[in-house]
Parts: C-alpha cells; sequence; structure tokens
C-alpha cells in the first residue's frame, strides 16, 4: 500500500499544472517544465512582453491558452513586436481555447523578426486569430521607356 501511494504521488508532482493571470503579463512565460508540466494562461490575460521579446516559450511542457479558464473568462491576448509570439520546440504542445470558448485567443506580432508562432505541433478549437503584420513594403512600379 505504501509504495502504491508513493507511485501516485510522484505521477501527480510530474503533471504539475500552473497558472497565469488574469491581468497584463510584461514578460516572457515559460512552459518548460518537462515531465508532463503544464503552464494554463487563464482568461482576461494580455501578454505584452517588451520589444524584441517573445511572448512564450513552449517545451519541453505544455501551454494551454484557455479563456474559459479561472474567475475572470474573457480574451486572451498575446501581442510582440519585432519578436516571435509563442516558440514552440520539439518537446512542447501548445492548446488554443481547449472548450471552444466564445471569448476569442488572439495573437498579433509586428515588426520584421515576427512570426505568430514558431510552431511544431498545434492543437487548435474554434475563436483563434492568428494574424502577423510586418511593415508594410514600397509599392513596386512599373518603368515603361517612351519613345
Amino acid at each position: 500500500m505504501t509504495v502504491l501511494a508513493s507511485v501516485l504521488l510522484a505521477s501527480e508532482v510530474a503533471q504539475a499544472q500552473t497558472t497565469v493571470g488574469p491581468g497584463d503579463i510584461g514578460s516572457t512565460i515559460n512552459a518548460t517544465g518537462g515531465g508532463g508540466s503544464t503552464l494554463t494562461v487563464l482568461g482576461s490575460t494580455n501578454l505584452l512582453p517588451p520589444l524584441g521579446v517573445l511572448a512564450a516559450n513552449v517545451g519541453p511542457g505544455n501551454l494551454i491558452l484557455d479563456p474559459a479558464a479561472g474567475s475572470a473568462f474573457g480574451p486572451i491576448t498575446v501581442n510582440t513586436e519585432d519578436a516571435i509570439g509563442i516558440r514552440i520546440s520539439a518537446t512542447g504542445n501548445l492548446t488554443i481555447n481547449p472548450t471552444g470558448s466564445a471569448f476569442p485567443t488572439t495573437i498579433t506580432t509586428m515588426g520584421p523578426n515576427a512570426s505568430a508562432l514558431l510552431p511544431v505541433h498545434i492543437e487548435a478549437n474554434w475563436s483563434v486569430s492568428l494574424s502577423s503584420v510586418t511593415r508594410p513594403q514600397q509599392p513596386s512600379r512599373k518603368i515603361e521607356r517612351s519613345g
């Protein structure tokens, strides 16, 4: 009986879950605990790292963006400028809106080094918006030679 209890306890530790939010988070969050650990971003959370800094690093471990989690249900936003929104390694998993909440999850990146996701594996449900915005390019001009 004691051995069984020890095994169950070790299993619970390996599946540790932590949460981030609600509110504004001004630095990179890391779901890199390994061993099946999970970091859940709660509803009504804004990931707003400084210029040139990615919002989230995933792997080894799991990141869940769940707008229906926590006591303040609401949208989750990820905004970066000149940086990747969320970097997912080969040993990381990103789950977006696992319960199909009507609240949106948006990832918006701006600048020349911006990608919404640098993924290896993604599971997504509905109500998800991903966008990358780069600085506008100069329009190409057709030059015609006369005479």
